[in-house]
């Protein structure tokens, strides 16, 4: 709340003198995220079969199900796919927070990596709420609705992603005093940050796919 009411220094000091937070906000966010992702894929995966039985039966084939699953993926593949789920987030989450120990390292000004775990957190904090929000929607049956919450859902992701950028910024600059500007390792620990990202869809992609195939 104080970072959209405009006081980022203040939700980043409430952060600090919170205990463990960075902890339970990156457990949270893991959570809330798999939830997010597996329901998206599982209702992605129910509409993609629903299309081509209807494609096919345009093409003469017999009748599929008239009634077709919700999730037309079985439980035991759902909680696969959110424990993979799950384990990217919690990754995406603390190679960020590791990214943000190396910029302090970088201008010689060692940090805990509670630190930037913390700055992290409080950034990104936003987040969850939208996802969570989003994860309910997402349990509303429906053709067109999913589709409109997940553009809804994914520009304001987009907006609140900048705007948690502009506050780890801010939040490694009070965290102590430089004595060069930590902007040049930021910008380039958080393009390491990104491949390592990539890397790490890649790899959950293929054990996503070795689940839903």
């Amino acid at each position: 709340m104080h970072i959209l009411r405009g006081y980022p220094l203040e939700a980043l000091a409430l952060a600090r003198r919170t205990p463990l937070f960075w902890v339970v906000s990156f457990a949270l966010a893991a959570l809330i995220a798999g939830l997010f992702f597996t329901t998206t894929i599982a209702r992605t995966v129910f509409r993609a079969n629903y299309a081509a039985m209807n494609m096919a039966e345009s093409f003469g084939a017999s009748p599929g199900m008239q009634s077709p699953n919700y999730f037309s993926i079985g439980f035991g593949n759902y909680v696969a796919l959110f424990l993979i789920a799950f384990a990217f987030s919690a990754v995406v989450f603390v190679l960020r927070a590791l990214t943000l120990k190396w910029v302090f390292s970088v201008r010689g000004v060692p940090q805990p990596f509670s630190v930037g775990a913390g700055i992290m957190a409080t950034a990104y904090v936003g987040h969850i709420a939208v996802y969570a929000a989003t994860f309910i929607l997402l349990l509303i049956p429906g053709t067109l609705f999913p589709i409109l919450v997940l553009f809804a859902a994914y520009f304001v992701i987009a907006l609140l992603s900048l705007a948690a950028e502009l506050v780890i910024y801010i939040g490694i600059n009070r965290t102590v005093q430089f004595r060069k500007s930590p902007l040049i390792p930021h910008v380039l620990f958080t393009a390491v940050w990104l491949i390592l990202v990539i890397v790490a869809w890649i790899v959950m992609a293929a054990l996503l796919e070795s689940v839903i195939l």
